[in-house]
């Protein structure tokens, strides 16, 4: 757990999180263990993380709880270009080491997943974000991170992973 607090992403949410980190070194003093660098010999491995700029994803963890919409300047890693987006954020997920803002853009009319480190500028309105209900949000996280985009087909196996990230 100490491992995974610290993988997050360091600094991100390091205020937030030292109080468990605390709590947590407390619990781990009161065990019993032979070897006092025990706690060493588990290991978490990340792979392909990317970094977010530290205010874009305060903003987006801010307007996701606070239930604001954003104003996004998105760079479109597929299509190599940035656009600007108003997006009411409905969660972050934290998938293979990155974070993700999971979201209903107002300029698409449909839910999108942002890469948070290729959000270039970022700032929160006061219009209250629009609520995507829980069926419809799972649906789209199915299909957006796992194994295989889209739905499943167990008619025939899927031979190739695709992930689809905003890209247009």
């Amino acid at each position: 757990m100490q491992q995974l607090l610290e993988q997050i992403q360091p600094g991100l949410l390091a205020l937030q999180l030292k109080p468990m980190q605390e709590r947590l070194k407390k619990i781990l003093a009161t065990q019993q263990l032979n070897d006092p660098d025990a706690v060493k010999r588990i290991r978490i491995l990340t792979m392909l993380s990317r970094q977010p700029a530290l205010q874009h994803f305060q903003s987006a963890a801010s307007a996701v709880l606070q239930r604001k919409q954003l104003d996004i300047v998105y760079h479109s890693r597929g299509r190599d270009q940035q656009t600007e987006r108003i997006v009411s954020p409905q969660r972050l997920t934290h998938y293979r080491d990155n974070w993700y803002l999971d979201a209903w853009c107002h300029k698409r009319e449909a839910l999108r997943s942002f890469a948070v480190e290729r959000i270039a500028a970022c700032q929160m309105l006061d219009h209250t974000a629009r609520n995507i209900n829980d069926s419809e949000l799972n649906g789209h996280s199915a299909s957006s991170y796992g194994i295989f985009a889209g739905q499943a087909n167990s008619a025939r196996p899927q031979s190739r992973v695709r992930i689809e990230i905003a890209t247009d």
